[in-house]
C-alpha cells in the first residue's frame, strides 16, 4: 500500500486510475535536504542545552576562529574533554593544539561554545558536521583540517542561498 496525505492507495486502485483515467499519481515527501540540514537549535534554555548530543562550534575568544565538533554524547562532556586536553598539554584535537600553539585562553562553555544542530550521532549527524566546516572554510574561519572543506556542490547551492557567505567558492577550492 501506498500512502499519501493520511490515506491509503491499494496498488489495484493505482493501476486502475492510472490506466483507465490516464492520470499520473504523486507523491510529496516531508523528508527534504532543507529540512534535514536546517539548523535545529536545542529546545532547552541555560545549562540543559549542554546535555544533549549534535553539532557545535567553539569560537576562540582571542582570535574570533571556530571549531566546528560533533558528538554522540552530551556537549558539556565533549567540551570537558577539550579542556582537559588543553589543561594537560595533551595536542589529540584540533581544538587543544590551536589553544596550545597561539597561546589562547579558553572560556565558559556558555560564552565559547554555539550549539548548531541538535540530534543524536549517525550519518546525517556527519553530514552537517561536514556542512557546517565547509561554511566556515568559505569564510576563512575554521581550525578544522583543511580537507574537511572539499569541493561540495550541493554545500556550494545551500551557501549561495546564504547572504551572510557572500565569499566565492574558490576560497576553498582554487582553480
Amino acid at each position: 500500500m501506498s500512502q499519501q496525505d493520511g490515506k491509503c492507495f491499494k496498488p489495484s486502485f493505482y493501476i486502475v486510475f492510472t490506466v483507465y483515467h490516464c492520470c499520473r499519481i504523486t507523491f510529496k515527501t516531508n523528508n527534504t535536504i532543507n529540512k534535514i540540514l536546517t539548523p535545529k537549535p536545542p529546545k532547552l534554555t541555560s545549562d540543559k542545552q549542554y546535555q544533549q548530543s549534535g553539532v557545535y562550534c567553539v569560537t576562540f575568544p582571542d582570535c574570533r576562529m571556530k571549531y566546528i565538533g560533533q558528538t554522540g554524547r552530551p556537549f558539556h562532556k565533549r567540551f570537558q574533554e577539550h579542556f582537559h586536553d588543553f589543561k594537560y598539554n595533551i595536542r589529540k584535537s584540533k581544538f587543544a593544539t590551536h589553544l596550545l600553539d597561539h597561546n589562547h585562553s579558553i572560556g565558559p562553555i556558555n560564552e565559547v561554545m554555539n550549539i548548531l544542530h541538535t540530534s543524536n550521532k549517525g550519518r546525517s549527524l556527519d553530514t552537517i558536521e561536514r556542512l557546517h566546516i565547509f561554511r566556515q572554510t568559505r569564510l576563512q574561519t575554521q581550525i578544522n583540517d583543511r580537507n574537511t572543506g572539499k569541493p561540495n556542490a550541493i554545500f556550494d547551492v545551500i551557501c549561495s542561498l546564504d547572504p551572510s557567505l557572500s565569499v566565492s567558492s574558490t576560497a576553498i577550492h582554487p582553480t
